[in-house]
């Protein structure tokens, strides 16, 4: 839309000047999106798709989601895990990446935890936390650099 006048005005003519119209912005709504209630409550997905040799680009690429507190790899040679993040916002951040090309042979898929997953889930992580033992995933599985800092100072300060 051009705001200019051509041409030319003789003196003394009226000039008229309407004023522009303005286009009203409207937000995007997200596919995928939570509700504005809990957004900070902890949220787990699930990320599939990669091989076990992958688990560690998958984790550094998630990790840009949010503060991951802890990862569950599924058994042995599965490909997929559980992430959990601090909050429900950075959850929704990694749902976004369903069907995310990571290099030039990935794709991965990302999906709310399964509920019945999420019972199993539970169970086993309080059957580890009763008998006072980490979770040790086999392979050669770098845990993500926040968790491996605090690893750390535990194994420096004895805790």
């Amino acid at each position: 839309m051009s705001t200019t006048v051509e041409g030319v005005v003789q003196p003394g003519a009226l000039i008229i000047i309407l004023p522009l119209q303005l286009e009203v912005a409207r937000p995007e709504v997200q596919r995928n999106s939570l509700p504005a209630e809990n957004l900070n409550e902890e949220e787990w997905v699930t990320v599939y798709g990669f091989s076990p040799g992958d688990t560690n680009l998958v984790l550094r690429e998630f990790e840009k989601c949010g503060e991951i507190l802890k990862h569950v790899p599924g058994p042995r040679d599965a490909n997929w895990m559980h992430i959990l993040y601090q909050n429900r916002s950075d959850a929704q951040k990694a749902l976004n990446k369903n069907g995310m090309q990571l290099n030039g042979v990935l794709i991965v898929g990302v999906k709310p935890l399964d509920p019945m997953q999420r019972q199993a889930l539970d169970e086993r992580l309080n059957h580890q936390n009763d008998n006072s033992t980490s979770h040790q995933t086999g392979g050669a599985i770098v845990s993500p650099t926040k968790l491996r800092v605090h690893r750390m100072m535990d194994w420096i300060f004895g805790v």
